[in-house]
């Protein structure tokens, strides 16, 4: 059943881009809490999944209120595991007489089992949201890594980029007065007139020591892993990586953030997509990149990066009748300081061997994406074990969308993630969930006539072919390893058909989207919204 309609996809839109005339406590009542609804049975039709509940920890105001990760020891798919219970009930039904006794000591060791993984999910948990709260002063608007797609236990994330000491000063001065006023609010009296505020209150109070006795189980966490890196920064200083250490805050923040990436995500791959390599606003320095740390604390990750032009540009997309040929960006401008850098282990994979990367600045707009995109597949293909992706822009609600909404439409054409959505479902699932519910403005770049969402859609005719599917890059990797990288990937047609169709299911899928996208993201819809 299709939980999905285009009532709700018009629905979305039209509450998204009049939320500037609501308050926030109109616009939470009336759309979020729909669209989290929403994407949650999405996502519980294909996946067992636990929420990490960010609202609730305070974690980060600009991210939605409920993300939906998937823990790597418990990746199931439910249409697999139906199979599975059909085939056990045929068997027993054969050899009941003759297995009591070991189906009873086969139940016990499965409850021994699930009790064992219900206390290890727990303590993950525990341990994930201990390290975001110690890690998100690390980033810009505190906007933490966090996985967004999973891929057979691979975690694909999205964060924004790493922070100055002025934008940490800042973060912690903005936390101080939201705890001042809550308590100003607290100490106000206040007058009970009927008796259900008194059971509200009641409930009230349940809540709080609910909430409190998880606050001292992460407050000591925080606690232990707080001695950890004070442990890493002495090694660190021993080693002297340089011998101008800061023994600061940021250093501290740094490390949380390294392990985060490491010890839960697994991440390999960062991709920063920042045309500059610190962002300086009235002369200071806002933020800063992996890139250009002057301490090399992310030497173990393997950072690429692609400098990718801003919203502004797609203004010009716009105003060419949503036409992108022929779009170049303009890299004299003298803020663009950063230059393409990849690591050369993927440059040596095939589909990517032919491409010159020195003339990406002579490249439009549809040929940087398309080879960019290239480069993700190939990061997201890679075989090895703790192989997963960030991917980051400036602040991470333009830029980084748009690659990640690309990536789970890519695995989902190609039958690898969401496998039971249609292309309704799954429309509403990247606006809602990629886009909208992590802090994209839809209605200020309407207004701007940034049409970067709409690009997106746009775009998907240029991906829709066999060389940019994942089994192409998963063929590549395994054709490196066993060094017979060059019969397979020629442009004959024989060599073509030894991997598998998807061309025919994928173009379909990718056409049917871009179809039902057209219905409900009108130009006069869009007109009569903003007038």
């Amino acid at each position: 059943m299709e939980i999905i309609t285009n009532k709700d996809i018009l629905e979305l839109f039209e509450n998204y881009i009049l939320n500037k005339n609501l308050k926030r406590s109109e616009c939470q009542t009336n759309y979020r809490n729909c669209a989290t609804n929403k994407c949650k049975d999405l996502f519980s039709k294909d996946f067992d999944f636990f929420v990490l509940e960010n609202k609730k920890y305070g974690l980060c105001s600009t991210y939605g209120q409920e993300i939906y990760v998937v823990p790597k020891k418990r990746l199931v798919i439910k249409s697999s595991n139906k199979n599975k219970n059909k085939r056990n009930k045929t068997n027993s039904n054969k050899f009941n007489n003759n297995n009591n006794n070991n189906n009873n000591n086969n139940n016990k060791n499965k409850n021994k089992n699930k009790n064992k993984n219900k206390s290890s999910l727990i303590k993950w948990n525990e341990q994930l949201i201990a390290k975001l709260i110690l890690s998100r002063d690390s980033r810009l608007r505190m906007r933490y890594p966090v996985e967004v797609i999973n891929l057979d236990g691979k975690s694909i994330c999205r964060s924004s980029t790493l922070s100055k000491t002025p934008e940490v000063i800042l973060n912690r001065r903005n936390r101080v007065g939201e705890i001042l006023t809550d308590l100003r609010m607290n100490s106000l009296p206040q007058k009970i007139k009927n008796k259900d505020q008194i059971k509200n209150k009641k409930k009230k109070e349940s809540v709080t020591e609910t909430k409190t006795k998880t606050q001292t189980k992460t407050q000591t966490q925080t606690n232990n892993i707080i001695l950890e890196m004070n442990k890493k920064r002495k090694m660190l200083k021993r080693k002297s990586l340089k011998s101008s250490y800061n023994d600061g805050l940021v250093p501290l923040l740094r490390l949380a953030d390294i392990s985060l990436l490491k010890k839960i995500w697994k991440v390999k791959y960062i991709v920063d997509l920042m045309v500059e390599n610190k962002k300086r606003i009235f002369g200071f320095e806002i933020s800063g990149s992996e890139k250009a740390d002057s301490y090399n604390r992310y030497c173990g990750f393997s950072i690429n990066s692609l400098p990718y032009p801003g919203v502004e540009l797609f203004e010009e997309f716009a105003v060419k009748n949503y036409n992108a040929k022929g779009i170049i960006y303009n890299w004299s401008d003298p803020i663009n300081t950063t230059t393409l850098k990849m690591d050369p282990e993927l440059q040596s994979l095939i589909p990517i061997r032919k491409v010159c990367w020195k003339n990406y600045r002579s490249w439009d707009i549809i040929k940087l994406t398309q080879n960019y995109f290239k480069l993700m597949l190939s990061m997201v293909s890679d075989p090895t074990k703790n192989s997963g992706l960030d991917i980051h822009c400036l602040s991470g609600w333009d830029r980084t969308p748009l690659f990640i909404s690309l990536i789970r439409i890519s695995l989902w054409a190609d039958g690898l993630i969401h496998k039971s959505l249609s292309a309704q479902e799954m429309l509403y699932l990247t606006i809602s969930y990629d886009w909208l519910l992590f802090g994209h403005k839809l209605n200020e770049r309407l207004q701007k006539n940034y049409q970067i969402l709409c690009f997106q859609f746009y775009f998907l005719k240029y991906i829709s072919f066999d060389d940019y599917s994942y089994n192409t890059f998963r063929n590549a990797w395994k054709y490196k390893f066993l060094k017979d990288n060059t019969f397979l990937f020629q442009n004959n047609n024989k060599n073509r058909k030894k991997f598998p169709n998807i061309s025919s299911t994928r173009i379909t899928k990718l056409t049917q989207l871009r179809k039902e996208f057209k219905k409900c993201y009108s130009k006069k819809l869009i007109k009569t919204i903003i007038k």
